[in-house]
């Protein structure tokens, strides 16, 4: 599958861009894009513990898996 990721405020800053498309497995969870991104930006495993994240505009724990509307 592929998701839109949204970047705000500090990470927005540190990628330069405001969103981007990401391919995904089937199964991916919130913690699985935070660690596709950390590999290329490695600074944001040291905001992790400030990040919200969400899937399809709701507030999501990490491990919550992705789910196609």
């Amino acid at each position: 599958m592929r998701v839109q990721v949204l970047f705000f405020g500090q990470l927005k800053d540190l990628t330069g861009c405001s969103s981007e498309s990401l391919p995904l497995a089937d199964r991916a969870t919130a913690r699985d894009v935070l660690q596709h991104y950390s590999k290329e930006y490695p600074s944001i495993l040291k905001l992790a513990s400030s990040l919200a994240l969400s899937i399809n505009q709701e507030y999501a724990a990490p491990d919550a898996p992705y789910m196609m509307r």
